[in-house]
């Protein structure tokens, strides 16, 4: 497997504390740098914390074009989570910044927990549950 000079660094502290993401991209960009003790909503400081980075993994940081108007090296973003609601895609591509995502992978999470939902409610399970006051 061919190495990297490409520094990445990971917002998302979830990712940055899972051994094997955090390994897997290790072993091919070994200069990556991980938030593992930023707080669980995002980095208040994320300008000062991407400013050498030519490559991202975003988490819950809200990424607006003030922001990566910053980000002088920055290539690609990648998502890490559900949606893109936090980062501004137009702009990203505006400053030729390219953005990586895949959509849909919770989708059967999702609609299992609505069927569940549905058949607790037309059950009454939820409601059996509690004790009334």
């Amino acid at each position: 497997m061919t190495q990297s000079k490409a520094r990445i660094k990971v917002t998302s502290r979830s990712f940055s504390r899972h051994p094997v993401l955090k390994q897997e991209l290790l072993d091919i960009f070994p200069n990556s740098v991980f938030n593992t003790d930023g707080p669980p909503t995002g980095l208040p400081n994320i300008v000062e914390f991407l400013h050498d980075a030519d490559g991202m993994i975003l988490g819950l940081e809200e990424m607006n074009l003030q922001i990566l108007q910053q980000l002088n090296n920055l290539k690609i973003i990648a998502k890490y989570g559900v949606g893109l609601d936090n980062l501004d895609v137009e702009a990203a591509k505006e400053l030729g910044i390219e953005i990586g995502w895949t959509g849909g992978v919770n989708k059967r999470s999702a609609s299992e927990q609505a069927l569940g939902f549905m058949l607790g409610l037309s059950r009454n399970l939820f409601f059996s549950s509690f004790p009334l006051k």
